[in-house]
């Protein structure tokens, strides 16, 4: 454990206690969201830090009256994944001009119960295949609807229907209508 910084307040400054201590470690177990560092020292995460430590992290933590605070981490050990959470608030929002999400093989988003995407211009949806799939139903409210496609298939199992004040059917080449019953009407 190495003494890294002394912070002293002001007088009357809300914060830290006066006299806390910032030391650096090794988080060496984890157990029910506390870590001991250096095999001594217990202490949880503050509730800002935000991502999940792990053993071998290197972190810094303050000693308070309150408790043992881990502040920063200063360098991760290796991870397949990174957890970011905060269990001291319902919502997290991220604010920026431009956001950008990368995944350099995958992303994935995921809710329990609802998936909002909103924009008050363009969304843009560009790849090589496209799967939706609902359980219930899918309903798309549109001013304007455009399909362009080299083949298309549309099945229903039970009735489809096409309602339209006008309607147009064309064929360059054949027209097919095939039915045990057709109703011209």
């Amino acid at each position: 454990m190495n003494a890294v910084n002394r912070i002293e307040l002001l007088k009357g400054q809300a914060g830290l206690t006066i006299g806390s201590q910032l030391f650096t470690g090794l988080v060496t177990t984890q157990e029910n969201g506390r870590y001991t560092i250096d095999k001594c020292i217990v202490a949880e995460p503050a509730d800002g830090l935000g991502i999940a430590l792990m053993k071998g992290d290197y972190v810094a933590y303050l000693e308070t009256p309150e408790g043992n605070f881990i502040t920063s981490l200063l360098k991760a050990s290796k991870r397949v994944s990174v957890s970011i959470e905060f269990a001291c608030a319902d919502t997290v929002n991220i604010n920026a001009d431009h956001l950008i999400l990368t995944g350099r093989e995958t992303v994935s988003i995921r809710a329990a119960k609802e998936l909002t995407l909103e924009t008050c211009q363009t969304l843009k949806i560009s790849c090589e295949n496209l799967f939706q799939t609902a359980i219930g139903s899918v309903v798309n409210v549109m001013k304007n609807w455009v399909q362009h496609c080299d083949r298309g298939s549309l099945q229903a199992s039970q009735i489809l229907q096409i309602d339209a004040e006008n309607q147009i059917i064309t064929a360059t080449k054949d027209l097919r209508l095939d039915a045990e019953r057709i109703n011209m009407g």
